[in-house]
């Protein structure tokens, strides 16, 4: 055995770590205890083929939005359900710096790229950005936190000067798509487009809810000349 997986072992025996939503003793290495991990819904096989909406018994390759209007990503894929306990998960990583998720959040993120964009190459991973003044605010940008990790497992180059955000636009939260998707209409710049000319781009983001923002980033990337922009992401609705 490793001397610091020894170590790092020993430490867990005699000071357990404890579930950050419930209190109860935690799996080693995981910030959640077994009946908390237990509810997290995994999205399967059975999901949209474009932006990755899990069915629900549906036989259709393609789900009713991506048919009525396809997205200007070429596919997006999520490794769990934006619903409890995801939902309290993701609001402590990004809303009170829960960092403890951080490493078991980034190795999920591994298993859907390996299961779902394994057969695709792709020339660099972007973090969704954050306007400098909700930067400032936060302290942190969550997409970064999880990029910077996974850029590193996955041997693609990482990249934040190309996308930035440069409307402060109000929070999605309490939107409606609508009005997620008017909120975020002019909202990126590509800087140095000749950058990704003909590239294929990962973008990482904690979750997606409507789409808006990944259709948004997308949609400026592709008009900047990036040949293939995909979405990945710990959760979605």
């Amino acid at each position: 055995m490793n001397p610091n997986s020894f170590l790092g072992l020993a430490y867990e025996l005699i000071f357990p770590s404890q579930c950050q939503l419930c209190g109860d003793l935690a799996h080693f290495k995981i910030p959640l205890c077994n009946t908390c991990l237990k509810k997290v819904q995994k999205i399967g096989n059975l999901r949209c083929e474009i932006c990755g909406k899990a069915f629900t018994g549906e036989t259709n390759r393609i789900c009713g939005n991506c048919i009525k209007e396809k997205p200007k990503f070429d596919q997006a894929r999520a490794w769990a359900k934006f619903e409890e306990p995801m939902v309290q998960i993701i609001h402590q990583f990004k809303y009170q710096r829960g960092f403890q998720f951080a490493n078991w959040m980034v190795n999920n993120l591994v298993e859907v790229h390996q299961t779902q964009f394994s057969d695709q190459k792709f020339d660099l991973l972007i973090p969704i950005p954050l306007h400098w003044k909700r930067l400032l605010q936060r302290g942190y940008n969550q997409a970064l936190i999880l990029a910077q990790p996974l850029s590193k497992k996955l041997k693609i180059p990482l990249d934040t000067t190309i996308l930035q955000k440069t409307t402060n636009t109000p929070p999605q939260v309490g939107l409606s798509s609508a009005q997620r998707k008017e909120n975020l209409k002019k909202s990126f710049q590509i800087k140095k487009p000749k950058l990704i000319a003909g590239k294929n781009i990962l973008l990482v983001d904690d979750v997606i809810t409507s789409g808006a923002t990944a259709n948004e980033a997308s949609k400026i990337l592709k008009q900047a000349g990036a040949k293939k922009v995909c979405i990945l992401a710990l959760a979605r609705t």
